[in-house]
């Protein structure tokens, strides 16, 4: 069983290899890494083989043994029905009907390979017969060892319990959006020994920008990451309008609290299936609503489908807005935005990820670099939706020093430590980490 499931093991990887080279293709492209792909690909390959190999042997190994043992099993009939024979314990008679009776019952209860067609009963050599339990044993145990490993997986997998709990049952009719970090320490379960966060303390008000800075690794995503309670807290406790994360409902919680990453993720769908996404009896006039404030609904007019379509014929994403994309070389234009979004640029993609986070009217917004590819006039209508009635708590995660000094205020972090906070106005005067963070 170990080699079966080592067997499975190295066909998962070999065939997981292949995914991540495909889908990172451009990647590979743009460093020239075809070759390196291609060795990992092979060394890939050739474990799984020789796995196989060893497989193979093993099975061989086997059948030369079950072979064996089926020679001496009919060379021990043969020779005790001879010794009977001369004994005048049994008849000829008598020895050939027992072995014809043991061909018949043996047709019918044992087990054959699909690939192998069932044998015909043949009088004239009984002692052949002796094969067929024997082959019903060989069979049926392979075929068990392999299902039994495939099993060992499935279970494995059934049997991991939650790493944190599901979520609680508060879900009040409404929230401020009060966000509250006390002295929360946090390390990643991959490496507990080292702390991404140290007594971490800050607090995120209604009706504010709150803008998180900090050199990359100083555990500005990790925060993110604990509000978005995808982690829990080693130590400490986050608050959302006093009531601590855990006790809230889960749907009520990732409606309440959106997040919109660097790297947005889409599905493949239409546009406006990627915006509702999670929502139910989401209206028409919602969707557009958001789309607008994300400025995404200037290029979704301008698709073949409007929010049911996926390629665009006019505008793109995060460029210059008296683009025009030439027309596709024939009339066909795909209903779905592609695996990922793959049909939409970047830009675009990062707005329709905005629009389905502001589509909730969430209590708190949480934009994690989330303005990377978009242009000025996407920030701008970005920052005037933030600040409307709509949202009423942001929290901004951003190393563009134009939207640092548009936020309200804000908190430094340096090394998983909170070095320094306050206004834009108030920070750039103690010319302290904030001013060389600006000067970067």
């Amino acid at each position: 069983q170990a080699l079966q499931r080592a067997a499975l093991d190295a066909t998962a990887e070999t065939a997981a290899a292949v995914q991540e080279a495909v889908s990172s293709i451009e990647t590979v492209r743009t460093f020239a890494g075809e070759e390196e792909e291609e060795r990992r690909h092979g060394r890939a390959v050739a474990r799984m083989l020789g796995l196989r190999d060893r497989m193979d042997v093993e099975r061989a190994l086997f059948t030369l043994v079950q072979r064996v043992l089926q020679l001496a099993v009919q060379v021990l009939v043969l020779c005790h029905g001879h010794r009977q024979l001369r004994e005048g314990s049994v008849t000829a008679g008598s020895l050939v009907t027992f072995l014809l009776y043991q061909d018949k019952v043996s047709s019918h209860v044992q087990v054959r390979p699909r690939d192998v067609p069932p044998r015909r009963p043949c009088p004239s050599v009984p002692a052949a017969t002796a094969s067929a339990p024997v082959q019903a044993l060989v069979f049926g145990h392979s075929d068990l060892l392999s299902k039994a490993a495939a099993g060992r997986k499935i279970l494995d997998y059934l049997d991991r319990e939650p790493t944190g709990d599901a979520g609680g049952t508060w879900a009040p009719a409404a929230l401020r959006g009060r966000v509250v970090f006390q002295r929360v320490s946090f390390a990643y379960p991959a490496r507990p020994e080292r702390l991404v966060l140290r007594d971490v303390s800050f607090e995120l008000r209604p009706g504010e920008v709150t803008a998180l800075a900090g050199l990359n690794g100083s555990g500005k995503s990790t925060c993110a990451a604990l509000l978005e309670r995808f982690y829990e807290p080693g130590s400490g406790e986050v608050l959302l309008d006093e009531v601590p994360l855990r006790d809230y409902e889960h749907r009520y919680l990732h409606r309440q609290v959106a997040l919109v990453g660097q790297e947005p993720v889409l599905f493949s769908g239409t546009i406006r299936d990627n915006i509702v996404f999670g929502l139910e009896g989401c209206g028409e006039e919602e969707v557009r609503a958001a789309a607008a404030a994300a400025g995404a609904l200037g290029f979704i007019s301008l698709l073949d489908r409007g929010f049911d379509t996926g390629e665009c014929r006019g505008l793109g994403g995060g460029g210059d807005p008296g683009a025009r994309l030439s027309p596709p070389p024939c009339g066909f234009c795909p209903v779905e935005v592609g695996e990922k979004g793959g049909q939409l640029s970047a830009g675009e993609k990062q707005r329709i990820a905005i629009a389905r986070a502001l589509v909730r009217r969430p209590a708190v917004l949480i934009l994690d670099e989330a303005t990377s590819a978009l242009d000025g006039e996407g920030e701008a209508a970005l920052q005037q939706w933030a600040r409307s009635a709509g949202v009423r708590t942001v929290l901004l995660i951003t190393h563009c020093p134009r939207m640092l000094e548009a936020a309200d205020r804000v908190v430094v972090l340096e090394g998983g430590v909170v070095v320094e906070r306050g206004t834009p106005a108030e920070l750039r005067s103690r010319c302290g980490p904030y001013s060389r963070l600006l000067q970067r």
